[in-house]
Parts: C-alpha cells; structure tokens; sequence
C-alpha cells in the first residue's frame, strides 16, 4: 500500500502503459555495470542498438536498472548473460 510503499523509501506511481498503481523502489545501482542479470537487484539492461528496438547485436555489457520495476523496451541480460531484446509494459 502507499503508506508502506513511502515509508520504505519507495514512491507510490503509476507504471507501464496499463498505468497501475505500483510502488517503485530505487535499487541503488543505477549506475553499475552489469552482465547478467544475477549481478542486480533489478533488472540488467541496455540500450538497443541503431537497428532499433530489436537490435541487440553487439551489446556486451549493461547497467543495472535504479528502479525495481523496469518497464520499456531494452536489451536484456538473463541469469547466464545471454542478450534478449524485449520490451516489458
């Protein structure tokens, strides 16, 4: 609930294009390199390539996402570090 959600140092906020009522933690590690997904609290993701949101090809590395609900479209890095493109409403 909100109250909860505020008091842990969450923001209550809607997300993704369903628009629900969430609460969003910041995970701390915005700004850490990753290369699986077991190297987050969140989600391991990168930016797609210049192919467009499918193009993955080349993407070695990511950053951990600063929130734990990551929404949008990314490549993303699974518990072995295989590279997916996905987009996660």
């Amino acid at each position: 609930d909100r109250p909860s959600c505020e008091a842990a140092g969450g923001t209550w906020t809607r997300t993704g294009l369903v628009q629900s009522e969430e609460c969003q933690c910041p995970t701390g590690q915005g700004a850490c390199v990753c290369k699986s997904s077991n190297d987050c609290v969140s989600s391991c993701i990168a930016e797609t390539g210049p192919g467009g949101i499918f193009d993955c090809d080349g993407v070695t590395s990511g950053m951990c996402s600063p929130v734990a609900i990551t929404v949008g479209c990314w490549c993303w890095f699974d518990e072995n570090g295989t590279v997916s493109p996905l987009c996660v409403e």
